[in-house]
């Protein structure tokens, strides 16, 4: 990221278009196309972007990862995905257990602390914190209308990965073809946060961390509070992919197996 980065070199209009243009989806988990966040919409007036940095699934830290190696593209992708909804305050939501990256977002944020309107909120770590309408309630204390969704009350939530990728696509004209992925649990042999290409099969993941161990027993495409097991692994990564958790038979209980 260069030093004289300006956000207001774009309009909302050429950011909303890059994003398109990259194919940028909610990389959190549901994969809603950002643009469609993003956009300005006078029906449904933005106010509050909130920025998603929590891993309420155990194992899983690629996030955690990105806010330490990636922070100034983070706090880019920030500042455009603003610009772009028009949104007059932005709320950081990290976990309290992630002291190191609560920290480097706030230094990366000190010069500007007092005229961005952006700011770093610890949230308390508990299942599912990640859910982006328990993530308003923990920082806004709002709730979403049931049934409906967060621009009805002003609010547009992105997770940091997707923030990233926004830098990205407006910066430098890149697609989003890779994605940093967890590879984890106690049925793997040597665990890790790796940046792959979109599409790369989970076989060559495991391979690559020196596969399984003798106790594996499930692969789960995500953590194993909300991740789908899967029987081919060949099954590929995507963009809404943020681990691969290998599992062992002591892990998932004895009577799955009685």
């Amino acid at each position: 990221l260069k030093d004289d980065f300006d956000e207001n070199n774009y309009s909302a209009e050429q950011i909303c278009d890059a994003v398109r243009q990259a194919g940028i989806v909610g990389m959190g988990g549901a994969g809603f196309p950002t643009r469609v966040k993003i956009e300005p919409n006078p029906r449904l007036p933005k106010e509050i972007l909130i920025i998603n940095g929590c891993e309420c699934c155990p194992y899983i830290t690629c996030d955690y990862r990105i806010m330490l190696e990636w922070t100034n593209q983070i706090i880019a992708g920030i500042k455009l995905a603003r610009r772009a909804s028009g949104c007059s305050r932005v709320f950081i939501g990290i976990e309290d257990n992630k002291p190191k990256a609560i920290e480097a977002m706030n230094a990366a944020l000190d010069p500007y602390a007092n005229s961005d309107g952006i700011k770093v909120v610890p949230v308390k770590t508990k299942y599912p914190q990640g859910g982006e309408r328990q993530l308003i309630k923990a920082i806004l204390k709002k709730d979403v209308p049931t049934g409906g969704i967060p621009p009805m009350i002003g609010v547009v939530v992105l997770n940091v990965a997707t923030v990233a990728a926004i830098a990205e696509a407006v910066i430098d004209d890149s697609p989003l073809t890779h994605r940093v992925v967890t590879v984890t649990g106690e049925g793997i042999a040597n665990p890790g946060n790796f940046y792959v290409p979109v599409g790369t099969p989970v076989s060559e993941l495991i391979e690559f961390c020196g596969g399984l161990t003798e106790e594996a027993v499930k692969v789960i495409l995500g953590g194993p509070m909300m991740g789908i097991a899967i029987a081919d692994l060949t099954t590929p990564v995507t963009k809404t992919t943020c681990a691969a958790t290998v599992l062992t038979k002591k892990q998932i209980g004895g009577a799955k197996f009685a």
